[in-house]
């Protein structure tokens, strides 16, 4: 560690550091045309004289961004935890600190919430209160944008949890110190369950909690604001064109029925009449002929057919009734017979259903035929019929049922508008439609926010108290083991240089401290190699078992839309929209959801499905980190680069995330925020509130869930693209045969042995390879350790494109070529010379043959205990210093 090398004893190496080129010295410029390329030596030289100052991290960029008071607590807490090695602690409180803003907003926004609503609504009821009434448009945009304002927050929660949740599940140098001394291997850089083997219960309970306490978030949190559909009853009336609205006849014993009917007693009608507005035929279909009318009253029809009777107002039917919810609330418009313009009247078995077309093909019995319908027409009826009643005085005698009959007793208002098939149809020639105000609504659940409230105070205590925990040097990342082990080699690995995790896995013996030399295996593994076959086929066949669930669901949506008369066109199932509320689309849980059903548990209901679309993304994000990991350990046999740790010192890289790259990190959230939405949007809660032609709130109201076929499709297309790129990748080939480590520690401990002569390897940039030729020392009892003559190295780093040696063209055909892995550093090409004479190109012969064969012999020098040759035994390991390709042929150890 004293003095820096000498420029021959360095390697040469260009270097693109597009940042902070200021800390890195020893930069020289190159050529005029590369101006822009610069380069420094990979030696003793460049290490950094102050690594706090030159570290970079997370943390360190985002205390930037705080207030400085704030920013200068975090500062000093940092230098306190780095200076006992528990810099990982900073991270932890951080967390708990954007947990405790989020805990902050929630109860204010409770609060407010709470002071808007009881104040100005009364008391309601206490699963949901009313925070606004008003226009649908404005209730909808408020709970689009309150929802999205909790998924941020609920996103920031869960990315500080699971953080925690990683701290607590990663091992200590000193948890894998214990376990591998007991021939045990722990999983770095990934989260796994195998580890809680080996923890203290306490973090284990700490675990657990912060994952349970998960569940209300992904559950509840979305449901905590949400927006209600007001929909208004109203009257069909039925009018002569030459009816005089302003000298409106005297209709005697029909006024009682009529303001019950209506809402409204005469005078107050016939004064409303003239702000009515006319619509023509086909605008006042498009208009009434929805499912949930919100800002429509009372609705006039006006008929030129000379029969009717010009003194006096007929009553149709009624629209928006609170038992229309599992069918169309516009049935009026197809109970007369025979001709309607686009609308067709279907009587199926225990449905009455309409369709918006001009034309139906009807088949009975094979035989087919389009039906096309013309002029618009309907059945008016009386204000009022007899009430008949048996007279049971009748029943007083032996001879009753022969003498028993029925009387008048009086009249009752006609509101069954079924009874207009019995009456003559009358062409309508246009509508007079009433205009009202909008009553939808925007409601918050009390108790759903004081469960996110208390989740999220629990989480804060589990955070506090794994910031508490006083374990030193974590290993969040594959990078801060191969740091920790290349400044301190573990001793239990020594001598299994090819260690894989696959041979670990096999049992203690496959890693016990044996003299016996090992060959590379010759074959490039796949990625999916480094899952293993049990979780890669349980991951598969979960997300196709999913998809298929999915896909059932669709057809029997879609066959449930089509026994109600629906259209399934892709088009018309397009125009049915994402998350839109249609009467033909709600999911019937009994005859009448509103007396079956309440906001909480059909709030949990719609969100069941995004927790196992949470379980699948656990699965897919599992299954691609391990395979990311794997290529990121695998490139360092093929490129040399610093190491990407938690916290950087001297030339390493500060980690901006734990294993995914944002090259698929990125996409990766992009595709499942997608998802969760797509699927909100094709099962959802759904509550319609029905106010009276009055305009009073009833107490009848659907709460339910809805379903949109649209959104499902598209929702099972894109989950089928993100299942078949995931086994694209699981069938790419690494770019070398390098032994995969994945996130086993024994296996990436036992590559960790590097030649001496450099105690700085971790904080420079590394690369493993065979470094040199381990012999017996005669002096340590057969114990084997690592000389420090080096085998003659095939790579230089070289900013000039100049052809490379034969020797480099087989070393490159064995490694191979592309992986499409992510590196934040350079990647850095290799090409044959020297590291003793300089630069191997030239023009005419192989001077580095002849070097090559000198330092073979130097090799070959070497005697074991009692005379025998370990010449023939190399040696792999990550090192700063010159590595050289492992061959296929030869023994290691």
């Amino acid at each position: 560690m004293g003095e820096p090398l000498s420029p021959s004893d360095s390697v040469k190496r260009r270097w693109n550091w597009p940042f902070d080129k200021a800390k890195h010295g020893h930069l020289l410029h190159r050529s005029k045309d590369r101006m822009d390329i610069q380069e420094y030596e990979l030696g003793r030289t460049c290490r950094s004289s102050d690594s706090n100052k030159s570290s970079t991290s997370l943390t360190s960029k985002f205390v930037s961004f705080l207030p400085r008071g704030f920013a200068n607590r975090i500062d000093r807490r940092v230098k306190q935890e780095r200076s006992q090695q528990r810099e990982w602690a900073v991270g932890v409180l951080i967390s708990a600190y954007s947990a405790c803003a989020v805990l902050f907003l929630n109860i204010v926004l409770t609060i407010i919430a709470v002071s808007m609503s009881y104040p100005k609504f009364g008391v309601q009821d206490f699963s949901s209160s009313i925070l606004y009434q008003g226009k649908c448009s404005t209730s909808g945009n408020w709970a689009r944008g309150l929802h999205l304002l909790s998924n941020v927050l609920g996103t920031i929660m869960l990315v500080a949890s699971n953080y925690c949740m990683q701290c607590l599940c990663s091992p200590s140098r000193q948890d894998i110190e214990v376990a591998h001394a007991q021939r045990k291997w722990l999983n770095i850089g990934a989260s796994s369950i195998r580890n809680f083997r080996y923890i203290d219960r306490r973090r284990v309970v700490l675990w657990m909690v912060l994952l349970l306490s998960s569940l209300p978030v992904h559950l509840l949190y979305n449901s905590t604001v949400f927006s209600a559909l007001g929909t208004r009853e109203y009257g069909v009336l039925l009018a002569s064109a030459n009816f005089d609205f302003n000298n409106p006849p005297n209709h005697g014993s029909d006024a009682g029925c009529f303001e019950q009917n209506i809402s409204m007693n005469m005078s107050t009608f016939y004064s409303e009449v003239p702000k009515f507005e006319r619509l023509d035929t086909q605008k006042c279909i498009n208009t009434y002929a929805a499912d949930y009318i919100a800002d429509r009253g009372t609705l006039i029809l006006v008929t030129n057919n000379v029969t009717a009777d010009n003194g006096s107002l007929r009553w149709v039917s009624m629209g928006n009734s609170p038992q229309q919810y599992s069918s169309y609330s516009f049935l009026w418009m197809c109970q007369s017979e025979p001709n309607y313009p686009q609308f067709i009247h279907d009587d199926t078995p225990g449905e009455r259903n309409c369709e918006k077309f001009p034309c139906q093909k009807e088949c009975k019995r094979g035989d087919c035929e389009t039906v096309c319908l013309g002029d618009w027409s309907v059945s008016s009826m009386p204000w009022s019929d007899p009430l008949l009643s048996s007279n049971m005085s009748y029943s007083t005698n032996s001879s009753w049922a022969k003498d028993s009959a029925t009387q008048n007793a009086g009249a009752t208002c006609a509101l069954d508008s079924v009874r207009a098939d019995s009456f003559p149809a009358l062409s309508v020639d246009y509508c007079l439609s009433q205009k009202v105000e909008e009553e939808c609504q925007l409601l918050f659940s009390l108790p759903i926010c004081i469960i996110v409230i208390l989740c999220n105070i629990v989480k804060i205590v589990c955070m506090f108290m794994t910031a508490h925990d006083p374990r030193k040097e974590i290993f969040l990342t594959v990078g801060d083991a191969i740091s920790s082990f290349l400044s301190r080699p573990d001793m239990t690995t020594e001598g299994n240089c090819l260690l894989s995790k696959n041979l670990v896995s096999m049992g203690r013996s496959s890693w016990e401290r044996s003299s016996k030399p090992a060959k590379l295996q010759p074959r490039r593994k796949r990625w999916r190699d480094a899952v293993g076959g049990p979780f890669f086929a349980v991951t598969i066949v979960f997300c196709l078992l999913l998809l298929l669930m999915s896909s059932v669901l669709f057809y029997l949506g879609v066959m449930t839309l089509r026994a109600k008369g629906q259209s399934i066109k892709p088009t018309e199932l397009w125009k049915l929209g994402f998350g839109t509320i249609t009467s033909t689309a709600i999911i019937r849980f009994c005859d009448n959801p509103s007396n079956c059903s309440g906001t909480i548990p059909m709030a949990l209901l719609a969100n069941i499905p995004q927790i196992i679309i949470s379980v699948a993304y656990f699965l897919y994000n599992n299954m691609l980190t391990t395979m990311l990991l794997a290529a990121e350990y695998n490139d360092y046999a093929i490129e040399r680069k610093p190491l990407r740790v938690s916290w950087a010192k001297g030339l390493q890289r500060s980690t901006y995330y734990l294993s995914l790259p944002y090259r698929y990190s990125i996409p990766l959230m992009i595709c499942n925020t997608i998802l969760h939405w797509l699927v909100s949007q094709s099962f959802f809660f759904v509550e319609v509130v029905l106010y009276d032609m009055a305009g009073k709130l009833t107490a009848e109201r659907l709460i339910a869930c809805g379903y949109s076929p649209i959104a499902l499709m598209v929702a099972i297309l894109l989950g089928f693209v993100m299942v078949c790129i995931i086994l694209g990748m699981g069938f790419r080939r690494f770019r070398t045969n390098m032994p995969l480590a994945v996130s086993c520690s024994a296996a990436i401990s036992a590559a960790c042995h590097p030649p001496p002569g450099d105690n700085d390897h971790a904080l420079k940039p590394v690369m493993w390879g065979e470094t040199s030729a381990p012999q017996v020392d005669s002096s340590s009892n057969g114990e084997i350790a690592t000389r420090s003559v080096s085998q003659p190295d095939t790579r230089q780093y070289s900013s000039v494109k100049k052809p490379l040696h034969r020797a480099n063209e087989s070393q490159t055909e064995l490694l191979g070529k592309g992986n499409g892995f992510e590196d934040d550093g350079e990647a850095i090409a290799p090409v044959v010379s020297s590291p003793y004479t300089g630069s191997c190109f030239s023009d005419e012969g192989n001077p580095c043959a002849d070097q090559a064969k000198s330092h073979v012999n130097l090799l070959g020098e070497s005697l074991g205990v009692g005379g025998r040759r370990f010449s023939e035994y190399g040696h792999c390991s990550f090192s700063s210093l010159e590595v050289s390709t492992p061959s296929t042929e030869r023994l290691y150890l």
